[in-house]
């Protein structure tokens, strides 16, 4: 899990940088990209409409971020589900050897 989140908070600066930050002082930018909080505190700061724009841009950003990162965990969830059924053995028997099955009727002289 740390690594999805490392993946999806790298993903969500680079992918919230450009047009929804390019307006903004170079520090508030800057916190916009930490984080969605962060991106909250920031709009409250602006005019509505560039507030809005920049929560909008967060939140697609923050969304395709965690999209790709749950993408990358289910490869390696995947991956290793190949690897152990490649790799493990199989200790299932096919039939125990020391069961015997009883005919019904073998069951009425056993009795």
């Amino acid at each position: 899990m740390a690594a999805a989140g490392s993946i999806a908070n790298s993903l969500y600066g680079s992918k919230l940088s450009g047009d929804a930050t390019a307006g903004l002082p170079a520090p508030a930018a800057d916190a916009a990209g930490e984080s969605v909080g962060a991106a909250a505190a920031v709009s409250g700061q602006l005019p509505r409409a560039a507030g809005d724009s920049l929560m909008s841009a967060a939140g697609t950003a923050f969304t395709d971020a965690t999209g790709i990162a749950m993408l990358v965990g289910a490869g390696v969830v995947f991956t290793g589900a190949i690897l152990v059924r490649r790799h493990l053995p199989d200790i299932r028997q096919k039939e125990p050897a020391d069961v015997v099955e009883l005919r019904p009727d073998a069951e009425a002289a056993v009795a």
